[in-house]
């Protein structure tokens, strides 16, 4: 009896370019609105040409990693969160995310999809712009680092699954060696859930 073959999966190998805020930007720069609205442009031209082609199948699966995030220093946080945003307004269903051994990205990142319920990429994209502006007032006005939030820990909006894309994620080992921010991303975003929950977005 003949060997069969197994069908070769359709799929196509993209690369998109990222800014450098290590130089000559400063780190800081990309929480500017003008650079936030410049990469979520950028990942949302690239998945939307994805999910155009035919080459991603009926289940237009899109697998992702820390963009950015290594010698060009861009946020973890932000930079996770631009692509799955992205993914979601390109119609994208499943996006794989790779922490590359990032664990303590991995649970913030399932947590805060689990969180965001029936918030819409809008919404997001208008907590994004003010994300600056907040960071710098809260690190203004406390006299001592903020202590980790739990809030991390416990989504405060419990509907899965309602952000436009599935969110699975790779098996990684190791802890983050970062050292989050005083006011992160993360922290911004569950703030205005918190605040918002159960009003219309």
């Amino acid at each position: 009896m003949a060997a069969t073959t197994p069908p070769m999966r359709r799929s196509r190998l993209v690369a998109m370019d990222a800014l450098n805020f290590n130089h000559p930007l400063h780190p800081s720069f990309q929480f500017a609105p003008l650079y936030i609205n410049r990469e979520l442009n950028k990942a949302f031209a690239t998945f939307t040409d994805l999910n155009a082609s035919s080459l991603l199948g009926p289940h237009r699966v899109v697998a992702t990693g820390n963009w950015g995030c290594g010698v060009f220093g861009g946020d973890l946080q932000l930079k996770s969160l631009l692509q799955l945003m992205a993914a979601a307004a390109s119609d994208i269903e499943t996006v794989v995310y790779f922490c590359y051994q990032r664990l303590q990205l991995k649970d913030e990142l399932e947590t805060l999809r689990r969180a965001l319920g029936h918030t819409s990429v809008g919404t997001l994209f208008r907590w994004l712009m003010e994300y600056e502006g907040a960071k710098e007032e809260v690190e203004r006005t406390a006299s001592t680092p903020h202590p980790p939030s739990e809030s991390l820990l416990q989504p405060a909006v419990a509907e899965p699954d309602e952000f436009g894309c599935s969110f699975e994620s790779d098996d990684t080992i190791l802890p983050s060696t970062d050292t989050p921010l005083n006011y992160s991303v993360f922290r911004h975003v569950l703030h205005n859930l918190e605040h918002t929950s159960g009003q219309p977005q």
